[in-house]
């Protein structure tokens, strides 16, 4: 029989994000005093913090804490163990953060990003996953046109402009395709709101979606 895999709690996930640095300095469980506040992950050189999304850490705490950590100028990337999210329906804490920098852990300790859109709370669309390299941060140049960036890419970025190796930005930025295609699931998607009696003309749209997000994994949809 194989043994049962458990979730990684708290204090392993942190030890799994510390490996991702070992040249770099960064510090375990920083104290902000000044906004009484305290960073999981914080890389001092590049003012960069990686907290982790815990059950005890709502919507109102999540907004105050990046709040913050924004005013005292660092940027702030949250991790989200996918252990404690659901399969189907998206918390309100998940869809906040992936509105901004934010990316997923797994059970295996593997950092990942993945291309979502969601609708009433569930996650109606969702791209294969994709390795991300935390230690490899890039910024993007201020005089780039972000207009032609997806709405999602937009949020993304925010103001940090900060995105990392492997992740959405970093694809789209790189592989033209993949952002044509991220618009088209966009304007499709998001932009029409079905009302009751068209739900099954809705369901044909997630299924065509879908299909042009299987793509990633093929020839067409460069990785």
């Amino acid at each position: 029989m194989a043994a049962e895999t458990h979730p990684p709690d708290q204090a392993s996930i942190k030890k799994i994000l510390l490996s991702h640095f070992e040249k770099e300095k960064v510090v375990l469980d920083r104290p902000f005093p000044e906004i009484q506040q305290t960073a999981d992950i914080a890389w001092e050189s590049k003012k960069i913090i990686f907290q982790i999304l815990c059950k005890s850490r709502n919507v109102p705490k999540i907004q105050e804490m990046t709040s913050e950590f924004k005013r005292i100028g660092w940027g702030l990337v949250w991790i989200l163990p996918d252990s404690i999210l659901s399969k189907k329906v998206a918390s309100p804490e998940e869809i906040l953060l992936r509105k901004g920098p934010s990316y997923f852990i797994d059970q295996e300790g593997q950092i990942y990003d993945q291309f979502t859109l969601f609708h009433k709370g569930r996650r109606a669309l969702t791209s294969p996953f994709f390795p991300v390299t935390l230690s490899s941060p890039v910024s993007l140049s201020l005089s780039f046109p972000r207009e032609e960036l997806s709405q999602i890419l937009q949020n993304r970025l925010g103001s940090s402009l900060v995105y990392f190796r492997g992740d959405i930005v970093d694809r789209a930025l790189n592989h033209p395709s993949f952002l044509t295609k991220m618009h088209l699931c966009e304007e499709e998607f998001l932009d029409k709101k079905p009302l009751p009696f068209l739900r099954k003309i809705e369901r044909m749209h997630t299924i065509f979606l879908n299909k042009l997000l299987e793509k990633l994994s093929a020839g067409d949809f460069p990785l």
